[in-house]
């Protein structure tokens, strides 16, 4: 959670996470354990981000007239 909080802050750019994932093998019918790697980072274009303060985080819809 503390990594995501640090991406929205723009702290840092992009979080990468490791981890074990069991697959099957489709011809030997085998399972196998194997590494996988994740990454993460800010991809958000729905909303403006009006402001941040701490955990809250203010957005408007494109477009938004204020009146």
């Amino acid at each position: 959670m503390d990594s995501m909080k640090k991406i929205m802050n723009d702290e840092i750019k992009e979080v990468e996470l490791q981890f074990q994932q069991i697959t099957r093998n489709s011809k030997t019918k085998q399972l196998a354990t194997t590494f996988t790697s994740k990454s993460f980072k800010m991809e958000y274009d729905k909303r403006m981000v009006m402001d941040s303060e701490g955990d809250i985080i203010e957005t408007l819809p494109w477009g938004y007239l204020n009146n």
